[in-house]
């Protein structure tokens, strides 16, 4: 798993593999399970100081590749956070893209955000599952 990622359960007891073997491009990737349609997980940047810097008003592109394999439930999405630098523990805002289910070969999901506060200075992009199947 590419340091400083990590995976965040949320609920249930999906099952988490940082390297995997199956890969769209590079030799690994992460795999999530989910079990249990309550069965939540982030990939995320945990740690305040990894979150990259950002600049207000400027547009990011948050892109992933995934293969999905029977995913039921809300599904996998992507979602961008921006931090206050005043307040790092909570963003205030969230951005998500939509949510994806069922059976797929390799596609590539984009969510691209900006912030209008210049407040604004750590961004965060968070891969979120939540369900049954695999990605």
């Amino acid at each position: 798993m590419p340091f400083p990622w990590g995976f965040e359960v949320q609920n249930g007891s999906p099952i988490c593999i940082s390297n995997s073997t199956v890969a769209h491009s590079g030799k690994f990737s992460i795999q999530i399970t989910g079990l249990n349609l309550n069965d939540a997980v982030l990939f995320a940047l945990p740690n305040s100081e990894d979150k990259p810097r950002i600049k207000p008003f400027v547009w990011y592109r948050f892109e992933a590749w995934v293969k999905l394999d029977n995913v039921q439930g809300p599904g996998l999405r992507l979602m961008q956070q921006f931090f206050n630098e005043s307040y790092i523990w909570y963003p205030e805002y969230f951005f998500y893209g939509r949510w994806h289910t069922g059976t797929s070969d390799w596609i590539k999901i984009v969510l691209d955000a900006r912030t209008l506060d210049k407040d604004n200075v750590l961004g965060d992009p968070v891969i979120e599952f939540i369900g049954v199947g695999t990605v």
